[in-house]
């Protein structure tokens, strides 16, 4: 997840999902090294708004689709993880299939290891639009190149960045579009 930190409050602009190296119906997992690629994309990322809104990696976020929220015991030696590189990091996790009100299906856990839900706010100083988001693919397909799939997503859209195809006829046309 990218955001910002200030004090306790944690703003989320948006969420970056890496290639999945491994992926299950109880389990998914990336390549670490990918997380070097989004903080150098954040860094490489110019323009203060933009940077602004996606300033710094603030946690990571996954579903429990059909299981409630919780932390597992992977998921606890996940957050430890991501506790020795950031004090301040997060664990979000959805379950977009419980049957309640859409502010109850999401939740966050920190070092107290306290679950509170996600409070939800649209603030236009700190909103991501498409410009924004499309900065954000290009920063990692300037870093990581395109070998493979990664999704960028933001309250205002969702930008997949798809590895370039074999064939050169396709490749062509989507440099003259893009």
């Amino acid at each position: 997840m990218l955001g910002q930190r200030t004090g306790r409050v944690v703003r989320i602009g948006g969420a970056v999902f890496p290639p999945q190296v491994t992926q299950s119906a109880a389990n998914c997992a990336f390549d670490a090294h990918c997380i070097e690629v989004i903080s150098s994309s954040i860094s490489a990322m110019a323009d203060p708004p933009i940077a602004g809104a996606l300033e710094k990696m603030v946690g990571w976020i996954h579903s429990h689709p059909g299981h409630g929220l919780f932390l597992s015991h992977t998921d606890v030696a996940t957050l430890d993880s991501w506790l020795q590189l950031d004090e301040g990091a997060i664990a979000v996790v959805v379950d977009p299939c419980l049957r309640r009100h859409h502010r109850r299906r999401m939740a966050w856990w920190d070092r107290q290891r306290e679950g509170r839900f996600v409070e939800l706010e649209y603030s236009e100083q700190h909103a991501v639009g498409f410009q924004q988001t499309a900065a954000m693919g290009q920063a990692i397909k300037d870093h990581e190149g395109t070998s493979e799939e990664w999704n960028v997503v933001t309250a205002g859209c969702i930008m997949r960045i798809l590895p370039l195809n074999s064939d050169p006829a396709v490749n062509e046309l989507a440099t003259r579009k893009g």
